[in-house]
C-alpha cells in the first residue's frame, strides 16, 4: 500500500495479522467463518489476481501494482492464505504437531509474509536517482516519485567510468568510493545487470554522459526497500516447506513399497 509510510506501515501490519487471529478464534464458535479459508475462496481470489499479474506481464508501462484494483486483489488473496495460515497454527496447537501439518502451515505462512511484506512495506521503497560526475562525491539524488532532493545514508565518489564495445554488446563499468555511516571508505564495480547491494540499498547502472567540462557522468538508480530482509526471509521459509513435503512424499512412498 503506497500510501503507508513509516512506523504505519508496520502498525497496518501488526493490525491486520491481530484481526486475522481473532477471526481464526471467531471460527472456534462459528463453524460457517471457516469458509473464508476454504480452497474454494482461495481459489476465487486468486484467479483475478493471477489475471491482473498475467496481464501486467505484457503492459508493465501501465504500473498496475499502484492500481486500487490489484491492491485490492492482493489484498483479498493475502487474507485468504494468511487465514488460511492461522488456521494450521490453531490445529498444530490445538490437535498436536505432525509433519504434513507443519508442511502445509509453514507454505501457507511463508506465502502470506511475501504477500504482507509486498503490501505494507511497499510505501516504504524509495527509488532516487544520482548523477555522479566522474572525480567528485555526492550524496543526495532525487527522488523518481517526487522529484525532491533527498540525503543519502552514505556517500558515492565516482573515481572511474568505462564504457566499451565488446562486439555487438556495450560495456559499462562505474568504478565507484562507497563511505558509509562509519565513514570507511569502500572501493566498487558496478555495471549493467551487476548492481550493488549496501544495507537496505541497492544501486543499478541507471544512465551516464558528459558533464559541461566533458569529464564522464554516471548515473544511478538508488533503491530503497526496508522490507526486503524481511521477504528474503519468508522465501527461505517457503524454500524449507517445499522441502519438509518432499521428504514427506518420499518417505511416504518408501513406507508404501516396504508395506
Amino acid at each position: 500500500m503506497p500510501f503507508l509510510h513509516h512506523p504505519w506501515g508496520l502498525v497496518a501490519a501488526l493490525v491486520y495479522i491481530y484481526l486475522l487471529v481473532v477471526i481464526r478464534y471467531l471460527g472456534n464458535k462459528r463453524p460457517g467463518i471457516g469458509v473464508l479459508w476454504s480452497a474454494k475462496t482461495c481459489l476465487a481470489v486468486a484467479i483475478p489476481l493471477f489475471v491482473l499479474t498475467f496481464v501486467y506481464g505484457f503492459f508493465p508501462q501501465s504500473e498496475m501494482h499502484r492500481k486500487w484494483y490489484y491492491i485490492l486483489a492482493l489484498f483479498l488473496f493475502a487474507t485468504v492464505v494468511g487465514l488460511a495460515a492461522m488456521d494450521g497454527l490453531f490445529k498444530i496447537v490445538g490437535k498436536g504437531f505432525s509433519w504434513k501439518g507443519a508442511g502445509i502451515t509453514l507454505a501457507h505462512l511463508s506465502i502470506f509474509l511475501v504477500l504482507s511484506g509486498g503490501l505494507f512495506g511497499c510505501g516504504d521503497t524509495r527509488h532516487v536517482v544520482v548523477s555522479a560526475t566522474e572525480g567528485e562525491s555526492v550524496s543526495a539524488g532525487v527522488d523518481e516519485d517526487t522529484g525532491e532532493m533527498v540525503s543519502l545514508p552514505f556517500r558515492l565518489s565516482l573515481d572511474k567510468f568505462t564504457f566499451e564495445k565488446k562486439g555487438n554488446r556495450p560495456y559499462f563499468l562505474s568504478e565507484i568510493t562507497l563511505t558509509g555511516k562509519d565513514g570507511v571508505p569502500a572501493k566498487y564495480g558496478i555495471m549493467v545487470n551487476h548492481p550493488l547491494k549496501t544495507g537496505s540499498w541497492t544501486l543499478y547502472q541507471y544512465d551516464y554522459g558528459k558533464s559541461d567540462d566533458g569529464r564522464n557522468v554516471s548515473v544511478f538508480e538508488c533503491v530503497s526497500d526496508p522490507w526486503s530482509g524481511f521477504i528474503r526471509a519468508a522465501l527461505w521459509m517457503l524454500m524449507a516447506s517445499a522441502a519438509m513435503m518432499v521428504v514427506m512424499a518420499l518417505t511416504k512412498k518408501k513406507k508404501e513399497g516396504e508395506a
